[in-house]
Order: C-alpha cells, then sequence, then structure tokens
C-alpha cells in the first residue's frame, strides 16, 4: 500500500487504514510537508520490519528525527471472515542530549 504502516483487505475494492504523524515544531517552523504517511524515500527516515511472517504477525521500528515509533500488530484467525487484528504502536521521544565542557576560576 506504500504507507509506513498500513492495512486493507486483499481484495481489490478494499478499504485502506494507515498511520499518519507530524513532528508539531517543524510544522510551525516551514512550510515544508511534514506529515508522515506515504513511504517516500526523500523523507531521510529509518524504518523496517525487524519480524513477521506476511500474514499473522509484524513488528516495524520507524525512526523519525525526535520520534521511535514501534509498531506491532497480530492477527488472530477465527471465524467466517478471516479472523481479527490488532495493532499497537508506542511513540518515543528521542530526546537530544549534548555534553558541554567548560572550565572557570571560581
Amino acid at each position: 500500500s506504500n504507507l509506513y504502516f498500513g492495512i486493507k483487505h486483499r481484495s481489490s475494492r478494499s478499504l485502506s487504514g494507515g498511520l499518519m504523524w507530524f513532528d508539531y515544531n517543524k510544522l510551525q517552523q516551514s512550510n515544508d510537508r511534514f506529515l508522515r504517511h506515504w513511504c517516500d524515500q526523500n523523507d531521510r527516515l529509518k524504518y523496517g520490519w525487524t519480524h513477521h511472517d506476511g500474514e499473522t504477525f509484524g513488528i516495524e521500528q520507524i525512526y523519525d528525527d525526535h520520534l521511535h515509533l514501534n509498531i506491532q500488530w497480530l492477527k488472530q484467525i477465527s471465524g467466517e471472515h478471516g479472523g481479527d487484528w490488532t495493532a499497537r504502536i508506542n511513540v518515543t521521544p528521542q530526546v537530544c542530549h549534548k555534553k558541554i565542557k567548560y572550565k572557570s576560576n571560581n
């Protein structure tokens, strides 16, 4: 589906769903597009599936400047319509630290 994280049924007329996010501070500072949704190599994000079987579970990691997104999804096969799925999305801010060395005569 060309999304960082998206879901849809395997039929040609399926409704698609996905994840969107943005950095509020960057949005206020620039008119550039900072809404993340469509997977684009120009976004310069680090992302990928660390574990998956292609059908029933997956774990994806996305690193976007000061955000780390951990996405886990699981499909429980049951019933006549293929089953149910669940997604857990955790977002952790990555705080930048810089050490400053100085000397003082006081």
